[in-house]
C-alpha cells in the first residue's frame, strides 16, 4: 500500500529492511518465533496435510471457559423457577422461597461450594439468638428450606454433596406444643 501511494504521488519507492531479532507470532494466544511458525507451516504443507495455498488460520473459541464464583444470590433465580415447576402447592412454594431468601439474609452470600454442615448448625443457632423460643420443628423447616436449594446445585453439578442433609437439629429449639382439636361447642 505504501509502495502505490509513493508511485500515485511520483515520489521515491520506499524501501523497508529486514527486522532483525527475534519476531514473535501469536497462534491462538500463544507466542512462537516467526522461524518456528514457519518451520511447522512447511511441515504441514510438505506431508500433504494443508495445501500450500489454502492454509489459514483457524479460528476457535476456548474449549475451557472460566465460571465466576457461585453465590447463593447467582443461583437464587433458577433455583426459584425450577422449584416453582416441581412444587405445585403454593404455600410450600411460598415456604421454600422465604426459607432460601432468610438464610441468604442471615448468612449473607456465601459460596456454594463452601457451604458446609457447620454453617448449618450456624444458620440455625443465628435464629435461635434473634427467636429463643423458636420450635423444634420450625427449625427444622427453615433447615429443609436450605437443603431443597443445596439439592438443586447438586443436581446442576455446581456442588457435589448436599451439606444440610446430614444436620442434627433434634436438640435445638423448643418442643411444639400440642394442639387439641377444636371441641363441638369452639
Amino acid at each position: 500500500m505504501l509502495t502505490q501511494a509513493a508511485k500515485i504521488q511520483d515520489l521515491p519507492e520506499p524501501t523497508f529492511d529486514r527486522i532483525s531479532g527475534t519476531v514473535l507470532v501469536d497462534v491462538n494466544g500463544e507466542w512462537f518465533s516467526e522461524e518456528t511458525v514457519s518451520f511447522f507451516h512447511k511441515a504441514v504443507a510438505k506431508r500433504g496435510l494443508l495445501p500450500k495455498q489454502q492454509a489459514q488460520p483457524v479460528e476457535r473459541s476456548r474449549r475451557i471457559r472460566p465460571r465466576a464464583t457461585l453465590t447463593i444470590s447467582s443461583v437464587m433465580e433458577e433455583y426459584l423457577i425450577d422449584m416453582r415447576l416441581k412444587q405445585k402447592v403454593l404455600n410450600t412454594q411460598d415456604k421454600l422461597q422465604r426459607w432460601a431468601n432468610q438464610f441468604l439474609n442471615v448468612m449473607g452470600d456465601m459460596e456454594i461450594a463452601e457451604i458446609r454442615p457447620k454453617h448449618g448448625y450456624d444458620y440455625i443457632t443465628a435464629i435461635l439468638k434473634k427467636h429463643p423460643t423458636r420450635s423444634n420443628q420450625t427449625l427444622k423447616d427453615y433447615a429443609w428450606g436450605v437443603q431443597s436449594l443445596l439439592k438443586y446445585c447438586v443436581q446442576r453439578g455446581y456442588i457435589d454433596v448436599n451439606s444440610f442433609l446430614s444436620l442434627d437439629l433434634s436438640k435445638y429449639g423448643e418442643q411444639s406444643e400440642k394442639t387439641y382439636p377444636y371441641s363441638t361447642e369452639e
